[in-house]
């Protein structure tokens, strides 16, 4: 559920969603590794939780998710594009738990840290991450 809030809330953001190539008539934000192989040079990968817990709440859980949101592009061309949209995902995400609405959970909060450079396989790829973490209460 926490992968799908957070491609709706890429794909609806302005400039982020809109500044992503196309694959199968939506933006390219992909939710799981590896990309598919007729995947775009310009998209968003959103990685698996780099760490995950739960804060135990007394009556209730409380899971918290580090997860890296990653967006790819082609040099030269897409190399500011793709600055420009990882300092939107920062913007849209920081300290805004409402911009994610992941089903049967309220966000306590969200902490986006980035944008920083993101590894990649080839010398004619940039990449850029912005780091999430979110902490998250189930609903009653």
């Amino acid at each position: 559920a926490l992968n799908k809030a957070i491609r709706d809330a890429l794909i609806d953001a302005p400039g982020i969603g809109d500044g992503l190539d196309q694959w199968k008539n939506e933006p390219a934000v992909f939710t799981r590794r590896p990309l598919p192989d007729d995947a775009p040079a310009r998209c968003i990968l959103i990685n698996p939780p780099s760490a995950q817990g739960d804060e135990d709440g007394l009556d209730s859980p409380r899971p918290w998710f580090i997860k890296d949101v990653v967006v790819y592009g082609a040099l030269p061309d897409d190399f500011r594009t793709v600055e420009e949209i990882a300092d939107l995902i920062y913007l849209l995400f920081h300290r805004k738990r409402f911009s994610v609405q992941p089903e049967g959970y309220s966000v306590i909060d969200i902490v986006a840290t980035g944008p920083t450079p993101a590894p990649v396989d080839d010398e004619s790829t940039v990449g850029r991450l912005v780091s999430l973490t979110i902490r998250l209460r189930r609903n009653s």
